[in-house]
Parts: structure tokens; C-alpha cells; sequence
């Protein structure tokens, strides 16, 4: 059996496109490509994992880092392709971030400033 790599995820970000790149000593970078159009919102758009990643939960783990960023801005998150979707469906204690508008901390309703 194979150890798990520890690896790092590193947040990259050009305009309103930006990466999580998980990194490991020896392995090729993971990626989950997101957009990020205004600070409510972020689309996860893709997700690219070398074969050598394979059974090491980096996926879900990118996701998760995703979650983590929406949670502390107050954002939103609405996944693109299946992966991320799927991750959602597994993850129930993530429903609070899905979804197209911020949640306003004073009201427990979607709202937007338009």
C-alpha cells in the first residue's frame, strides 16, 4: 500500500479566474479551477488530477478549501461539473455555502444588493 502524501493547497488567483493547487513533494499539481465573478460568488469550473493523485482524497479536499474560503467571505459557491456537484451531495454539512447569492449575517434569508 501506497503512504498518502502530505500535501498543500495553495490558493492562485489572476482577475476573477483562480486555481487551488494541491501540492506534494515528488507529484505533479492537482488543480480545481474556480471563478470568482464578485466576492459573493464562486463557480467552481474544473477539476484536473494526474493519475498519481488517485485514492488520496485530493479532490474532496480542494473542494473542501473552496468551502472553507466561501464560509470565512460570507460567499456562495455553485459547482459546475459533476465532481464538485457530487462532492455537495456527499457533503450535507456544506449546503450552507451552495447556491447563487450571499447570505446576509443578520437575516437567515438569500438577499442581494442589486
Amino acid at each position: 500500500m501506497t503512504d498518502t502524501p502530505t500535501f498543500t493547497i495553495e490558493e492562485e488567483k489572476t482577475g476573477i479566474k483562480g486555481r487551488y493547487i494541491a501540492r506534494a513533494a515528488g507529484k505533479s499539481e492537482a488543480y480545481l479551477s474556480f471563478s470568482r465573478p464578485n466576492w459573493r460568488i464562486t463557480t467552481l469550473d474544473s477539476f484536473t488530477m494526474p493519475e498519481e493523485w488517485a485514492g488520496f482524497s485530493v479532490g474532496r479536499a480542494l473542494v473542501a478549501k473552496a468551502v472553507e474560503d466561501a464560509r470565512a467571505s460570507g460567499g456562495r459557491i455553485l459547482p459546475r461539473f459533476d465532481f464538485a456537484k457530487t462532492q455537495f451531495e456527499l457533503h450535507p454539512e456544506w449546503q450552507d455555502v451552495l447556491g447563487g447569492q450571499a447570505k446576509h449575517d443578520d437575516d437567515d434569508e438569500d438577499w442581494d444588493e442589486d
